[in-house]
């Protein structure tokens, strides 16, 4: 008698994914939606279900890049940078890299293993008068007769809490 694979161990047999790649800057900004398209279908093909993306955006890079294109060597210094996450059969991961190397407009990528969650570390937006106000001195607290040690303590440990508040 043939056992059933319940949900469970189907999903244990995929793992979650990660690329983080770079698109070459001669691609126009209207196409570059239409060259990230192709790696989602490559993923779909392959049975992979996307969790989630970040379009391509405009940077400069650390370093200069180089690839081959047209049959010269091309050095960049901007590119666009996008991810994907998703979710596949470990034994079709070498076929997406295979459909990454081939794909002329993509100057470099990488495949990392990650987990399902969301990693992101949320920005926090800084205003500017926040940002350029001076820090304000600690307050020094004066022992009275009445006040113990231990009030002392917790004074302080207000004090502390509510300079942490951001408003």
């Amino acid at each position: 008698m043939a056992e059933e694979s319940t949900a469970e161990e189907i999903n244990e047999e995929k793992t979650i994914y990660e690329i983080g790649f770079h698109v070459v800057p001669t691609v126009d900004e209207g196409e570059l939606s239409a060259r990230v398209s192709l790696v989602k279908e490559a993923i779909k093909k392959e049975g992979g279900v996307l969790i989630m993306e970040e379009s391509p955006k405009k940077i400069s890079l650390a370093y200069s890049m180089s690839k081959m294109e047209s049959g010269k060597r091309t050095m960049f210094d901007s590119a666009y940078f996008g991810w994907l996450k998703f979710e596949m059969d470990r034994d079709n991961i070498g076929n997406i890299k295979r459909v990454l190397d081939e794909n002329n407009d993509i100057l470099r990528f990488l495949i990392i293993k990650t987990v399902r969650e969301d990693t992101r570390v949320p920005r926090r937006v800084v205003t500017a008068q926040k940002a350029e106000a001076a820090p304000k001195p600690k307050p020094t607290v004066k022992l009275t007769k009445k006040e113990t040690p231990a009030s002392v303590v917790d004074a302080e440990i207000d004090r502390t809490i509510e300079e942490l508040i951001v408003e």
